[in-house]
């Protein structure tokens, strides 16, 4: 697939740590991801919020010279070797830590601003990080677009499908809503639809 212009314009644009908007976008579209990532690799909420800056600062240093190019490997492939250097560097230094450790030297801290790269994760790392980033990203995926159909599908449309996901029947379901079977499976078909769309717009943007 081609890299759609929507994201070839972002990153052009993130070249300039000035642009406030630019950045603004690309941390609303993928903090969340990291932080969520961080967590499901052990991390506590507030040291996961320190991977996700790590991981924007490191951006904005190396952005300058970042170049694009997908035959490399896709900007969430970037995005979590970052994520699982900074990862790697929160748990040494919590671990130093929890060791007793007081006098730590500056490389031991966890990189969340300042210069440098954000360390090196070892080879023998855990083989499933990254299964389990994929599987955060496509949980964030499903998150965002159903956010986007919280906010431009009828609400009653979409407490169906949701309670429908939870596994609750569609008699019952038809029932609580005083309508039938028939106008429930209708529904959630359109529903179905609407999500398909707003996923392949996520991913047309993101270039996957």
């Amino acid at each position: 697939m081609a890299i759609p212009q929507t994201q070839v314009t972002l990153v052009a644009r993130l070249r300039d740590p000035h642009d406030a908007a630019a950045w603004h976008r690309l941390e609303r579209l993928y903090r969340d991801l990291i932080v969520r990532y961080a967590m499901r690799e052990g991390l506590q909420a507030a040291d996961a919020e320190d991977v996700a800056q790590g991981v924007f600062a490191a951006l904005l240093r190396s952005m300058s010279t970042f170049q694009y190019d997908p035959a490399r490997g896709r900007f969430r492939d970037y995005l979590f070797t970052a994520a699982r250097a900074h990862i790697f560097r929160q748990n040494r230094f919590r671990s130093r830590l929890a060791a007793g450790q007081t006098a730590l030297s500056v490389d031991a801290l966890p990189d969340t601003a300042g210069s440098g790269a954000p360390g090196v994760v070892p080879a023998d790392e855990d083989h499933g990080a990254r299964e389990r980033f994929e599987q955060e990203w496509i949980d964030h995926h499903y998150r965002r677009a159903m956010e986007e159909l919280r906010r431009t599908h009828p609400a009653e449309s979409v407490a169906i499908f949701e309670r429908l996901l939870r596994g609750e029947p569609v008699e019952q379901v038809a029932e609580s809503f005083a309508t039938t079977p028939a106008a429930i499976y209708k529904r959630r078909e359109r529903i179905r639809e609407r999500l398909k769309e707003i996923l392949d717009v996520q991913l047309a943007e993101e270039g996957d």
